[in-house]
């Protein structure tokens, strides 16, 4: 019998986890499905375990490693088989209903063109009660809840292989690489109908060993993109502003931190796009004296430590 469904996962060097990672697709309530597993070049011993896991739907492809995500994900779709595709990281886990209830929505709406859901932080190796999306309901997504911050998670999508191949896949374009995922959904999204389910059907890994560093190299990129791609999506121009302004915002605050004088300009400017309440506190913030000011702010990270997206 043909697959409905295609899991696909990428991977380079998690030997440690990836036997989680598979078995928790292989324990889906939900079985017509098929796993296609790409090995991105791993140097370790990922390509023992996987093969050690006997099960007839998991199919092994091992390719030289092209450091870009998109690579392994675009071939995963290419050698699939099934009517939907299913996207899983090769450090993150599913819950075992996850396939059963994405379907029976997907299936039911045939506008439907992408079902995601929420899912549950693995922080440090610990698995947490920490949702990543907070306070959005089950629905389909609108303006107000996929932008300015895109909640889509990777791990959790299950979309129609028809749409991602009439999208063009994912760009394997270096200036994307980790937002590859990204400019997809925003790609898709004034498109096609897209739908989030709230209930945590995943758990997404992540370390806590970010920096405030990392954190204002990420944001700098987040609009470079901004400045390259997102105008090209079809957004409307209200849309555009409240983007680069969320952007410019959360810039200044880092660039605040990093002591880099251009904060005050770029909190203005994020002001000057979209006057709200957040972004005139913001300035009004940045006028306290920087002793002042510089202490409120690592206050206020200590209580909002766990960021909501």
């Amino acid at each position: 019998m043909k697959p409905l469904i295609s899991v696909v996962i990428p991977a380079y060097n998690k030997a440690d986890l990836i036997r989680e990672t598979i078995e928790s697709v292989i324990a889906q309530t939900y079985s017509n499905f098929e796993i296609i597993f790409v090995d991105d070049g791993s140097t370790d011993n990922t390509s023992e375990i996987v093969k050690s896991i006997k099960d007839n739907r998991l199919k092994y492809y091992y390719q030289t490693n092209s450091g870009l995500p998109a690579k392994p994900r675009n071939k995963g779709v290419e050698l699939s088989n099934g009517e939907y595709i299913a996207f899983l990281d090769h450090d993150d886990l599913w819950i075992k209903n996850k396939l059963e209830k994405q379907i029976a929505v997907i299936k039911k709406d045939s506008k439907i063109a992408l079902v995601s859901t929420n899912a549950i932080f693995i922080l440090n190796d610990k698995k947490t009660n920490t949702p990543l999306i907070k306070k959005l309901k089950s629905g389909y997504f609108n303006d107000r809840d996929f932008l300015p911050e895109i909640k889509v998670i990777q791990s959790t999508v299950l979309m129609k292989r028809s749409v991602f191949v009439s999208m063009g896949g994912f760009k394997e374009d270096i200036d994307l690489k980790a937002r590859e995922d990204y400019d997809l959904w925003l790609r898709m999204y004034p498109k096609y109908s897209c739908y989030y389910i709230e209930e945590c059907l995943a758990y997404y890994r992540k370390y806590d060993s970010s920096t405030s560093g990392n954190e204002l190299a990420y944001v700098e990129k987040s609009l470079d993109h901004y400045n390259k791609y997102f105008l090209s999506y079809g957004f409307s121009d209200k849309v555009n502003r409240q983007k680069l302004s969320s952007i410019l915002h959360h810039l200044s605050c880092l660039q605040f931190v990093a002591g880099n004088e251009i904060y005050l300009e770029n909190a203005k400017k994020a002001f000057q796009l979209k006057n709200n309440i957040s972004n005139l506190l913001l300035l009004l913030f940045f006028l306290l004296p920087r002793k002042v000011s510089f202490g409120f702010y690592q206050l206020r990270r200590n209580l909002f430590a766990k960021k909501e997206i």
